[in-house]
């Protein structure tokens, strides 16, 4: 029979503070009360911290005719800051042969003079026979008064949006495949006094098959908006549970914002925003489904006026109500976007008069820098960004300005950060006052042509119309200009294109033209309106990464998503990476290729391996070893041979 060095393990490590004179049974409650949060909201009633453990019998799963276990645990409660012990108990495992786990309750009395909301705080199980670590949780306390105002005021939510693999934004979805998507919320600190650490949240998404999936998770700062902060949660799509869904997010029980989405319908760029950020009072799936269709129906209800030639009476009506509503709702995004965030561990004083000088923006080519490669771009934008800047003081000193061309050209492979960009180029011009919105709207050839003839012009103006305050961004827009084909739709939204840049009337909004160098400048060189509208200062280059720039994305990539590369998988990645960018070809996504190659090689490969042992330790989670990295791929020689011979 195989000994078990460890026999037991702890499979779960739960707390939950109470206060006094709350029911709080003396056996182990529910799993609802032990719910996985880390971060626990006090006040002066606080009483006490229940923890709950959970233990794995590793002999009753690894062998079989085996005798029980009597084992005993301490569980300590440490002030992980000042290194100091506020409590430890010790509990008697006892776990008969035929039981494979168990749970324990153990309690600690606390009060709310016992805990700094500036520490940090660690739940230390270990088994005393073998002296092991079993497992460790570190917990957070925060109350009302330190940080200024309610829960429900510590942040302000700027949209939220399904994610894809990318980054790229979306209202909704259409998934026919199986898929892996994440759900976003952007939000900027509104803390009086900021902690050291961010609470955590509860991301919850609600799946049209009726699962609810929750995750705890810390907001993460912007790489590109150091103010402003974000939280994403991941899920899966599949043909099973395509529908309508409801994502919304609780810090310390209190609902803070609610999106809902669907992945059954038309894909549609951008972002939830404003009102439409509100938390559903009770979740149904009915609720969820009328709520979504309400705003998409008034989205495709103001899209269609330009179908149609009359309207009924009814239908004007509604259009200029809902019209009248969106002015508004302009109004609003206008006077936040005047409104710079306080940054951290800044106190605000209501009695000082504060000057617009005295706020620092941050600089787009500050957050540039943390970009790899793009030395071409961070040029010619710092040039730009200048130019906005000193355009913006002579207006508000009441000094004319000539007008910048604000349209772009953007030329490079795929991979090479143009999206990224645009998202930066529209926040730095938002802040400037050239833009009232600053989102990026992302289309191309197939969703501006549509699967009917003659929307080509109608699709055309209702991007426009969703990326009013913001950029239009058109990828791989050479394809719109089929040379050889004069029946080619395509005309017909370059078409629409011109007609609205020379519409002076509308000029809260930009466009980027976005392809590979070659067929764009072929495409501009025939297109004399775009020349012109187009100055060779607002065409940029993004040359593909080098080697050693392939090489910085995947690991900060990895340092991003907690994995890290061994000294001999580093030396692997190096060697894959060096090999394809060797032999790449016109179609190397840059990049899109290191991600898809984490993701769908690497990682894979490297479950396979963990999962294979037996004893499986944290670090085994988070390190990536040679044999998880792909070798290089044998590349055939296709040249023909040579006839003949030589002399």
């Amino acid at each position: 029979m195989k000994e078990i060095n460890n026999p037991i393990s702890l499979s779960g490590l739960r707390a939950s503070a109470y206060e006094a004179g709350g029911e709080i049974a003396s056996t182990i409650p529910g799993v609802d009360m032990f719910d996985g949060r880390r971060d626990f909201l006090v006040n002066a009633n606080l009483s006490g911290l229940a923890v709950l453990i959970m233990l794995t019998n590793e002999r009753r799963l690894h062998a079989s005719g085996v005798r029980g276990i009597r084992r005993r645990v301490q569980v300590a409660l440490i002030d992980e800051t000042v290194n100091s012990v506020l409590g430890s108990k010790y509990v008697g495992v006892n776990m008969p042969a035929h039981l494979l786990a168990d749970q324990y309750r153990v309690d600690f009395p606390i009060d709310y003079s016992d805990v700094n909301t500036d520490h940090s705080y660690k739940l230390t199980v270990r088994d005393e026979c073998s002296h092991r670590i079993l497992g460790e949780e570190t917990l957070h306390f925060f109350d009302n008064v330190r940080c200024g105002r309610h829960v429900s005021e510590w942040f302000s939510i700027r949209g939220g949006s399904v994610v894809d693999m990318y980054g790229e934004k979306y209202r909704c979805v259409e998934s026919v495949v199986d898929t892996y998507y994440k759900v976003r919320f952007d939000l900027e600190l509104s803390f009086v006094e900021t902690p050291m650490i961010l609470p955590e949240f509860e991301v919850r998404i609600y799946s049209p098959d009726g699962r609810v999936y929750s995750r705890f998770c810390r907001p993460c700062r912007d790489e590109y908006e150091p103010d402003e902060f974000h939280l994403e949660a991941p899920f899966l799509t599949n043909r099973y549970n395509r529908g309508v869904y409801y994502a919304e997010i609780i810090c310390m029980d209190y609902p803070v914002s609610g999106i809902v989405f669907a992945t059954d319908y038309e894909t549609h760029g951008g972002e939830w925003e404003d009102g439409e950020l509100s938390c559903l009072d009770e979740y149904s799936l009915e609720a969820a489904t009328e709520r979504f269709h309400s705003a998409m129906g008034i989205k495709l209800a103001h899209s269609e006026t330009h179908l149609a030639e009359t309207d009924s009476d009814e239908n004007v009506f509604d259009r200029l109500i809902q019209e009248f509503i969106d002015s508004q709702m302009d109004d609003d995004v206008e006077t936040k976007c005047d409104e710079e965030p306080l940054s951290e561990g800044f106190i605000e004083q209501p009695d000082v008069e504060k000057s617009e000088s005295a706020v620092v923006e941050p600089s787009i080519i500050s957050q540039l820098d943390n970009l790899t490669g793009l030395s071409a771009v961070k040029e010619k934008l710092t040039v730009y960004e200048m130019v906005v800047k000193f355009n913006k003081m002579r207006l508000d000193n009441n000094l004319p300005m000539n007008p910048q061309p604000l349209h772009a050209m953007f030329l490079g492979a795929p991979g090479t950060g143009k999206t990224t960009v645009a998202k930066m180029m529209g926040a730095m011009l938002r802040k400037a006052g050239v833009l009232s919105r600053g989102h990026v709207v992302v289309k191309e050839r197939a969703t501006l042509l549509g699967p009917n003839y003659s929307m080509e012009e109608t699709n055309t103006i209702n991007a426009i119309d969703e990326a009013q305050g913001g950029i239009l961004l058109i990828d791989e827009a050479y394809q719109l200009y089929q040379p050889n084909d004069p029946r080619d739709p395509g005309k017909f939204v370059i078409e629409a294109l011109m007609t609205a840049l020379a519409d002076e009337s509308r000029r809260d909004w930009m466009l980027i033209l976005a392809g590979y160098q070659d067929e764009m400048t072929r495409m501009f060189e025939m297109n004399p309106g775009f020349k012109s509208r187009i100055p060779d200062s607002n065409i940029y280059l993004f040359d593909d990464f080098t080697e050693s720039e392939l090489m910085e994305i995947a690991e900060r990539y990895l340092s991003r998503n907690h994995f890290s590369l061994s000294p001999k998988a580093r030396e692997a990645m190096m060697e894959r990476l060096a090999d394809d960018y060797r032999f790449k070809d016109k179609s190397f996504g840059n990049a899109r290729h290191v991600i898809n190659l984490i993701q769908t090689e690497i990682l894979p490969a490297m479950a396979v391996r963990v999962m294979s042992n037996e004893d499986v330790g944290p670090e085994m989670l988070s390190v990536i070893e040679p044999s998880d990295i792909p070798q290089p791929v044998n590349r055939i020689n296709h040249s023909r041979p040579m006839i003949g011979f030589r002399a």
